[in-house]
């Protein structure tokens, strides 16, 4: 209810400023309509294949097995869709710039946003992808209660589907909807749906939920290749590979640091923001240590507005 009422006045005031732009009164224009029509059309069918097998999922699961497993799984998709809308808002505020340069046919300034997303995407979901699997028994005990155990696990298994969808973002909205191959989109999101529909009518019968959780992981990831291997060549792998693993290697050190404080005799709740503090903290801090190139340029970027504003 919270969420609806506020949506719908943010709605009514953007349309109070938008009025300015905008004529209100409809004007049918048939030649303007059927040029539209066809581009909006394609944008519309990625979205509704989406939709498709993340609803279908659920129905299956709900026919083959209980409606209680139902609730752990959505539980947990709610909070991986939580943590999504951090990554996949980076969609929303690149496009416009990545549609701009490749329209102006400026394809260095094209790879140099690709590699910077790229980055920055690995940058947040890889630790986003390993915390959230390292809080997580912690924080579903008193988030949900303990009679949802289960979530926890849940959530190890699925965690991954943040890394994926965030790599999804990058190469279908950032990349394949920029430069106008829409069709390229579709089908890898038809590829996933497939997977999808596949893998749960076959496993969900005999491993119910777990089934589920693998089918998701198994379709985000199946969206993510088919996606990277139409845009592989606005990629320069060579140049990701070293941040990749330096990404990988911290994050797997503030595994080890979430892990230890697990043990720190304090409530459940401040238990968990002290392991997403102490975690990120260490994980930024290797970064620093490591001169990580995106860590390096934000510093430098920092430096130089301090030095603007302050003279610092």
């Amino acid at each position: 209810m919270v969420i609806s009422v506020s949506t719908l006045i943010g709605q009514i005031i953007l349309w109070f400023s938008a009025k300015k732009y905008i004529n209100l009164k409809p004007v049918i224009d048939r030649e303007r309509f059927g040029q539209h029509f066809k581009p909006i059309l394609i944008l519309f069918v990625p979205q509704l294949l989406g939709q498709l097998y993340l609803s279908l999922d659920k129905v299956i699961l709900n026919f083959f097995d209980s409606k209680v497993q139902v609730g752990y799984y959505d539980q947990a998709m709610k909070i991986i869709k939580l943590l999504l809308t951090i990554v996949t808002s980076i969609s929303t505020v690149m496009l416009p710039n990545m549609s701009a340069e490749f329209a102006r046919g400026n394809n260095e300034k094209v790879l140099y946003y690709v590699e910077m997303i790229f980055r920055f995407v690995l940058f947040i979901t890889i630790p986003m992808m390993v915390g959230l699997s390292g809080i997580s028994t912690n924080f579903v005990s008193w988030f949900l209660g303990p009679e949802f155990s289960k979530v926890a696990l849940l959530l190890r298994i699925i965690s991954p589907i943040i890394l994926f969808i965030g790599l999804g973002s990058l190469f279908g909205i950032q990349i394949l909807v920029a430069t106008h191959q829409n069709n390229k989109l579709t089908i890898s999101i038809a590829a996933g749906a497939t997977v999808s529909i596949l893998v749960s009518l076959i496993f969900v019968p005999i491993y119910g939920v777990w089934a589920t959780a693998i089918a998701t992981l198994l379709t985000e990831a199946t969206v993510a290749c088919v996606q990277f291997f139409f845009v592989r060549s606005y990629i320069k792998v060579r140049n990701i590979y070293k941040s990749f693993f330096t990404y990988i290697f911290s994050a797997g050190i503030m595994l080890l640091v979430i892990y230890f404080l697990n043990f720190i005799p304090v409530s459940a709740i401040l238990k968990t923001f002290i392991q997403v503090i102490g975690g990120f903290a260490a994980y930024i801090l290797l970064l620093f240590i490591l001169k990580e190139t995106l860590i390096v340029q934000l510093r430098d970027r920092l430096k130089d507005v301090l030095n603007r504003k302050f003279g610092v």
